[in-house]
């Protein structure tokens, strides 16, 4: 849908923007009355440039004969500021400038990965319009001198459900950055959601959005944990000889197995297993255990399949802990799951980078967790780091031996309505975060 729409409803009748919808009618928008309906007209025909006929007037029965009448409506060219410079959201035409303007910034972030990864993380995103990626360019002289890349999610906050999305590239030229290229980006992104949010940045990133006073939820970074399930890499720094390093080896191991004892998982009726795709099951998990977050993005299935079982160039292990059901059929009941990835390189490590159970269900948290050990050690993996913002979720990485590290993860959050409390948001236990959030789990 044409956010100038959008606009027009705004402007002439000061409602929120996510209720101008297609299928929106004067029934189910406050103050559309017949009055209001001509300043609507009236509005419409001045940023479209159109002139509509009394019989198109009368037929409007809904926010789509709008838009119907803007279809051939080229979208305005943004007004240049003094330096002939302007920001705007993508075009389909500017696919092959922006995949050449992310090469030429490739030294400093990775915009793009591949056409396929842009693909998904673009059209394939279950909460992104058709044929409008949500990316805003800044164009200097007639070419793209600046990017902002956003995931749009469903962010759901005390009770209620919000736009949200996450920052993904932020990046100019060297030659627009004296002209507030990054600052006008960013503006530009939060007129069209409800909540930005940011995690990980670049130095730049981090100082530009600390400079604008954007909230910084526990102390703005997300936390890192961490949990040695081999002790080689440590022993190999502090031992040459291989008989002394093979000696050390077995008893570093030894202690650590004593020292980071877990309680045991084993028993009652959980059970944990690898599985495929997220099914019907999960928007049933998802609408149990979501009141107890207050601030958490909706991971319902349709969001957890495009996330974690279709993302291309990236590998994944899926654990479901399930339950019997209560009624007694042959379905199992969904307590948890977790999302791990292992990644080649040494020391051999691996991310917890996505779980999610009950708040209140500690045995399906301890079992998620412990049997996500198993997999890895199994798997020859060395450490395991979990990035997590969640008191939840660290409660329970404590009891199965995760120790806290510093973390260089950043985190920022701006609420964009007047009506959004900003002391709710900069809560930093209010928030459910991991590293699976945004695009931090990059290929």
């Amino acid at each position: 849908m044409d956010e100038r729409i959008r606009d027009v409803f705004a402007t002439v009748l000061g409602v929120p923007r996510e209720i101008v919808i297609p299928e929106a009618t004067p029934a189910t928008i406050a103050g559309w009355d017949s009055l209001a309906h001509l300043s609507l007209v009236s509005e419409f025909e001045r940023v479209f440039g159109v002139s509509l006929t009394m019989d198109e007037v009368l037929a409007i029965q809904c926010v789509g004969d709008f838009e119907s009448h803007a279809g051939d409506v080229a979208p305005p060219v943004p007004e240049p500021g003094a330096d002939g410079s302007g920001v705007d959201r993508m075009l389909p035409s500017d696919r092959d400038a922006l995949f050449a303007f992310a090469s030429r910034v490739a030294t400093e972030i990775t915009l793009v990965h591949s056409p396929e990864h842009w693909k998904w993380q673009y059209p394939a995103n279950p909460n992104v319009e058709p044929g409008n990626p949500p990316v805003y360019l800044f164009r200097h002289e007639g070419h793209i001198a600046g990017h902002l890349g956003t995931i749009p999610v469903q962010l759901e906050a005390g009770g209620r459900t919000l736009s949200a999305s996450w920052s993904a590239g932020l990046v100019s030229a060297p030659e627009v950055r004296s002209r507030g290229a990054g600052v006008r980006l960013i503006e530009r992104w939060t007129r069209d959601c409800d909540v930005s949010l940011v995690l990980g940045t670049t130095p730049d990133a981090e100082g530009l959005f600390t400079e604008l006073g954007w909230l910084r939820p526990a102390g703005g970074h997300v936390r890192s944990f961490m949990r040695l399930l081999d002790a080689d890499a440590v022993v190999r720094k502090h031992a040459k000889n291989p008989l002394a390093r093979k000696a050390l080896r077995f008893v570093a191991n030894a202690a650590l197995s004593l020292i980071m004892r877990a309680p045991s998982v084993r028993g009652g009726d959980l059970a944990v297993s690898v599985f495929d795709r997220f099914d019907s099951r999960f928007d049933t998990f998802w609408e149990k255990v979501r009141a107890g977050y207050p601030i958490i993005v909706r991971r319902d299935r349709r969001y957890l399949q495009w996330k974690f079982a279709s993302q291309p160039g990236v590998e994944y292990i899926r654990l479901v802990a399930e339950r019997t059901s209560p009624a007694g059929d042959a379905e199992r009941v969904i307590a948890g799951y977790a999302v791990l990835r292992v990644m080649k390189r040494k020391p051999y490590v691996a991310y917890l980078v996505d779980l999610l159970a009950g708040t209140d269900d500690d045995e399906a948290w301890l079992a998620l967790i412990g049997a996500s050990l198993d997999v890895l050690m199994a798997r020859g993996v060395q450490q395991v780091w979990c990035v997590v913002l969640s008191p939840v979720v660290e409660a329970h990485l404590r009891k199965m031996g995760f120790i806290l590290r510093d973390s260089p993860m950043t985190f920022f959050v701006h609420p964009n309505r007047p009506d959004l409390d900003p002391a709710f948001f900069a809560e930093g236990s209010n928030w459910f975060v991991t590293k699976g959030d945004a695009d931090q789990d990059r290929p």
